[in-house]
């Protein structure tokens, strides 16, 4: 028996082991199956307890069982309490109180959530009363009939020119010079650079998007230039040189833009 061949230390290394092999366990394990790959581990052969003995709490010790007891190894859920006293009275083990389940609270809106919806009423609110103004104070000429003719909101357009291939402050200095461009002083030109190695989709986004689409072929790969030439929604350019004969190139696009 366990009194006689395991230590309290022994035990309590045995048990340990068993606790830590069952949590990680992927799939069910009984504590005496448990416990018998544990003391495989922790003891040496000629102490391992045979599998009808280890298997079995009834046949464990006094010790091993209040240990495995503390343990978690035996829940107390699945003991009967009063085959526990008749066996170990000392243990005086409560009798097992069931929680009543607590109601459930009502879920309630975060904070950050509230305002943003609040904000997001009154812009809406706001965006409605100008329309209906704007309807309004609209023209109205009489003759057979009576025609109501609306005012047309024009939203600035804005056109995008994707150069793939420029390095290091190229892109700072390229953007800063479309925007001190005078041909594009409503700023409706935006330059978007994309490094030569990004991904194919990114560039495909990118082209698809775009009214130019220029390479830099001195820094990328045929590939990257095939995928922007059939990327591109409506012009591709090649550009051989550095950033010179790129800002010619998007000057003579930006005159001739719109001529068509």
């Amino acid at each position: 028996m366990t009194r006689k061949l395991w230590t309290k230390t022994q035990i309590d290394a045995v048990v340990q082991a068993a606790v830590r092999m069952r949590n990680n366990s992927q799939v069910h394990m009984s504590s005496g199956d448990a416990l018998e790959k544990a003391q495989k581990q922790i003891l040496p052969e000629h102490q391992w307890l045979a599998p009808t003995s280890v298997k079995q709490p009834n046949n464990w010790s006094q010790t091993l069982f209040v240990t495995a007891l503390k343990a978690g190894l035996i829940p107390k859920t699945h003991i009967r309490v009063s085959r526990l006293e008749r066996a170990y009275p000392e243990l005086k083990i409560p009798p097992l109180q069931v929680k009543e389940p607590e109601p459930e609270k009502p879920q309630t809106l975060d904070a950050g959530i509230r305002a943003f919806l609040a904000d997001f009423e009154d812009r809406l609110v706001d965006k409605i009363a100008k329309r209906v103004l704007e309807l309004l104070n609209a023209d109205v000429s009489v003759g057979t009939e009576c025609k109501i003719v609306l005012p047309q909101i024009v939203e600035p357009k804005e056109f995008r020119i994707v150069v793939v291939g420029l390095i290091g402050t190229q892109n700072s200095t390229m953007r800063q010079w479309l925007v001190n461009h005078d041909g594009n002083k409503d700023g409706r030109f935006k330059l978007i650079c994309l490094p030569s190695d990004s991904s194919h989709n990114q560039i495909r986004a990118a082209c698809k998007a775009s009214v130019l689409a220029i390479v830099m072929t001195k820094f990328i790969s045929h590939s990257t230039e095939a995928v922007v030439k059939k990327s591109a929604a409506k012009e591709f350019q090649r550009c051989n040189g550095g950033t010179s004969d790129l800002g010619r190139t998007i000057s003579m696009f930006i005159q001739s833009f719109g001529e068509d």
